[in-house]
């Protein structure tokens, strides 16, 4: 938990003037798998770290070096880890239709099965420490590094080429270090049916039981593939999971009809100010390929 609180916790402290006193500095960020990046990906990233951080912090600048690194220089008066928190998340939001609970139980089984003669490998079903309101199955969340392995197993690959063809598995969010596994309806392009490049608006907002929370508007096609996608979560009573980097953060039934508004809500365990950050992260319209944080340094006047 505490690992995603700081993933979420895109908190830039402002009054920290003592912290660095009326000077700059670089900050290098490389791509992670950067043989995977393309060039355009990587103008990209620039422009939208940018936009990121100017809505926090004056007199920033983003580029790339010659290593084909993230760059991005500050004045005084900004908080290091604030700073990676916005630059290093994604903003991969996907909205994946659900698997019902029963599909998921039968997986666990059929996983079970092709596993029987491994003696290396503990049946999946030996990890579940429970099932949640809704039927999923919990894990403990020190066991989830075996739950992936065994759903990485190679014999297990093969059942989602066949009577589960495209199902996808997701964590959410730990709770009292238990973790639900979700089931998705997935697609080869392992892109939702609405994803971050149809939001046009992210706003910090609360539910309906007065949570901070984040208000989508989708542009047109996602408001028309939104509708479809809760058309048919009405008509065959299964949920939605909203889910940012890959983690379940929401899975609300669409109870009362399909929704005809591009719109949306996305709720959770935030505080206030991880709502706010994470909206503007989100207001950016783009995910970002991965980045991971290598130096900091103090610009000396010769590098000015």
């Amino acid at each position: 938990m505490k690992k995603l609180t700081i993933l979420l916790g895109l908190i830039l402290i402002f009054s920290c003037g003592n912290l660095f006193h009326n000077e700059k500095h670089d900050i290098t960020y490389a791509f992670v798998n950067a043989q995977d990046v393309s060039d355009s990906e990587k103008q990209t990233t620039v422009k939208v770290i940018q936009k990121r951080l100017s809505k926090y912090l004056r007199n920033v600048e983003v580029r790339l070096n010659s290593n084909d690194e993230i760059v991005v220089t500050l004045d005084s008066g900004f908080d290091v880890e604030g700073v990676n928190q916005v630059v290093e998340n994604q903003g991969k939001l996907d909205f994946w239709p659900c698997a019902k609970s029963d599909k998921i139980i039968s997986f666990i089984l059929e996983a079970d099965k092709v596993i029987a003669n491994d003696s290396v490998t503990k049946p999946l079903s030996s990890l579940v420490q429970g099932m949640a309101y809704d039927g999923l199955p919990t894990f403990s969340v020190k066991d989830t590094i075996q739950v992936r392995k065994i759903l990485n197993n190679e014999k297990v690959q093969n059942l989602y080429f066949d009577e589960f063809k495209d199902l996808k598995f997701l964590f959410g969010l730990p709770n009292d270090g238990y973790v639900e596994l979700y089931g998705l309806e997935s697609n080869q392009k392992e892109r939702a049916p609405v994803n971050d490049s149809h939001i046009i608006e992210a706003r910090q907002d609360y539910d309906q039981i007065g949570r901070p929370a984040i208000s989508l508007k989708m542009n047109e096609y996602g408001g028309h593939k939104w509708y479809q996608m809760t058309n048919d979560a009405y008509l065959n009573q299964t949920k939605i999971a909203i889910t940012l980097n890959d983690i379940v953060y929401s899975a609300p039934s669409v109870s009362s009809g399909p929704i005809t508004v591009g719109s949306s809500q996305i709720s959770g365990s935030f505080t206030l100010e991880q709502a706010i950050d994470l909206s503007n992260v989100l207001s950016s319209q783009q995910m970002i390929p991965k980045l991971k944080f290598t130096s900091l340094k103090k610009l000396e006047e010769e590098d000015l």
